[in-house]
């Protein structure tokens, strides 16, 4: 049951509810300092802190032990995670498995007395990482400072039924969150599995409904290798249009307005508007051609990033294109998912073939130069009309992950303060 009264007490930090008292969080936490170096035979999950998402509570991939060769940190199922480093991108993770991490991820485990799902709420709480951040050292890298947070004092439920209550609440959201993205995740595969069956592998429906290639389909020879008859190979230039961003400046920044999106709010395929910068409605109407549309496929093309590449949802819009990333516009509006899918994999390959001891940027004269492959416009029609269903419902889930990812730091608002009781 939600109370949204009860009585309160007055403390060093201000009014608490009357069944809470105020600890120094070295009382309630502690840090897990057991190393691990890793070892040639045995592969662990790795996570380091490119692989938990800013602001998500969340993981974006999971990396293996058998790529790092340095001392890392151990975790348990169980276990929070805190990226220690430039802690305002509040990188918090409490993984359902063991492995090892980062040494700029600090591994923390709930004192008795403490519930450990409410100790990861707390930490991941916006005054947290207010707090996290004003504390740390450094000014180019900043980090947490340990000694700093853990006399920082904080009103905790003597009770741990309730503090397990607030996690339970908060955890629930986290769970619908977590189920989303796993349907999302899913309907990926299912959109990039029906373009490898009828695009890769040639089994596309033929007029009778049956497999084209493994019912005997005729086959024609091209740089490509053997394709379906009355389909040709092209460059990637004639169906489709790579525009470069704009170099927006930050005096012509306001306070709300039309957003940017940065190559730092890409996430995990999409974009989380973190920390936006905006152009006034008046401003942004200079930059008409920058605008952005729903599963815009956007890619970062410079830099550190290089590589990553989000679909564009439709809650961030009506948003602006910065630089340092292009958007690959279809020639065809007909064929955005067909080129969606193309675009993955070619940018995969890309990636992966890239020489030299780093590659910096890619060049777009190269990109349009690469040969692709052109099919009928027939079946490329009837792969549009099959997987439209499928982009639109990952759209209306990453809305829905957008909406209950506020209403969770909301109430965790609330409920860490005592303003809300469970």
């Amino acid at each position: 049951m939600i109370k949204m009264q009860s009585k309160f007490k007055e403390t060093e930090i201000g009014s608490v509810p009357e069944e809470w008292d105020v600890f120094e969080f070295g009382k309630i936490a502690k840090l897990s300092k057991e190393n691990y170096l890793p070892r040639n035979g045995v592969e662990l999950c790795y996570i380091g802190l490119e692989h938990i998402e800013q602001q998500t509570l969340s993981l974006n991939s999971i990396g293996k032990s058998s790529k790092v060769t340095s001392v890392k940190s151990k975790f348990t199922e169980g276990d929070i995670l805190f990226g220690k480093l430039r802690p305002y991108f509040r990188k918090v993770y409490r993984p359902n498995f063991s492995g090892i991490c980062s040494t700029d991820i600090w591994v923390i485990q709930a004192k008795p007395g403490i519930d450990q799902g409410f100790l990861f709420y707390l930490i991941a709480s916006e005054e947290f990482i207010k707090r996290a951040s004003g504390g740390s050292g450094g000014t180019r890298m900043p980090r947490a400072d340990w000694n700093h947070l853990k006399e920082e004092l904080w009103p905790i439920p003597n009770n741990i039924n309730e503090q397990k209550r607030i996690a339970e609440i908060l955890g629930a959201l986290d769970e619908m969150i977590e189920l989303n993205q796993r349907i999302n995740d899913t309907l990926e595969k299912i959109a990039s599995a029906i373009f490898k069956h009828w695009f890769v592998d040639f089994d596309f429906p033929n007029e009778q409904g049956n497999p084209y290639k493994s019912s005997g389909g005729k086959m024609i020879e091209s740089e490509l290798g053997m394709i379906p008859k009355e389909w040709k190979v092209g460059k990637l230039q004639e169906i489709i249009q790579i525009q470069n961003g704009f170099a927006f400046k930050s005096e012509d920044y306001a306070k709300n307005g039309v957003p940017i999106v940065r190559t730092t709010n890409f996430t995990n395929r999409s974009i989380t508007m973190d920390s936006p910068v905006y152009l006034t409605k008046k401003k942004a109407k200079e930059y008409e051609n920058f605008y952005l549309n729903t599963f815009d496929f956007l890619l970062v093309m410079v830099g550190a990033s290089i590589g990553k590449w989000v679909i564009t949802p439709s809650h961030i819009l009506p948003a602006l294109q910065n630089q340092n990333m292009w958007n690959f516009k279809s020639k065809k509006d007909v064929t955005k998912f067909y080129n969606i899918e193309l675009l993955k994999i070619l940018v995969n390959q890309q990636a992966n073939t890239a020489s030299g001891s780093a590659r910096d940027f890619f060049r777009k004269d190269h990109f349009y130069s690469l040969d692709v492959l052109i099919p009928n416009d027939k079946i490329v029609d009837i792969f549009e009309r099959c997987v439209t269903e499928i982009f639109k419902k990952i759209d209306s889930n990453l809305s829905q992950i957008k909406n209950l990812s506020q209403i969770r730091d909301s109430l965790l608002h609330h409920l860490m303060s005592g303003k809300i009781r469970v």
